[in-house]
């Protein structure tokens, strides 16, 4: 976490203790959340495998892979 001050207002140190320890654990829950994907939202889920050609080609073209 960077460095931060406070501009307004005098804490005392468990106020301060607060802020910090409440800032550290919302910055933690953020990046946890940047990294899940969903299911459904999987970048591998974009990219279709190609279809062979053969006699049933129609059918497995419209299945997913």
């Amino acid at each position: 976490m960077k460095d931060f001050k406070v501009v307004k207002g005098e804490l005392t140190a468990d106020e301060l203790a607060a802020l910090v320890a409440v800032l550290t654990r919302r910055l933690a829950a953020l990046t946890a959340a940047d990294r899940r994907h969903p299911e459904w939202n999987k970048p591998e889920h974009v990219v279709r495998k190609p279809v062979v050609r053969s006699q049933d080609s129609w059918r497995r073209s419209s299945l997913p892979s």
